[in-house]
């Protein structure tokens, strides 16, 4: 289940799965992605500007960007290791750590 912490933050707990799979289903813009394996969440996530939906199935997190002029900036850490799958293409996006 994912919570809203404020506006613009969420996150999920980490519960029994040892590692999180980030899917994109339409991409990815202005966005960083992260990994730390020290975290009590699953992932936690920031943005700035209309929020992506973001849905949590044992695992798997998955991000759909909403159509739109204005793609939010944000960051995604995720509990590590990790994988990243995206059925569409990525522009600005870096991988940090």
């Amino acid at each position: 289940m994912t919570s809203a912490r404020t506006a613009t933050e969420l996150a999920a707990p980490l519960a029994v799965v040892d590692a999180g799979h980030l899917m994109f289903t339409r991409g990815a813009t202005h966005l960083a992605i992260g990994v730390d394996g020290a975290m009590d969440d699953l992932y936690l996530a920031r943005f700035e500007g209309k929020v992506p939906d973001v849905r949590v199935d044992g695992g798997i997190v998955t991000v759909r960007y909403r159509p739109g002029f204005r793609p939010p900036h944000g960051e995604i850490t995720l509990s590590g290791p990790n994988s990243v799958d995206h059925h569409s293409p990525f522009r600005n996006v870096r991988h940090r750590g």
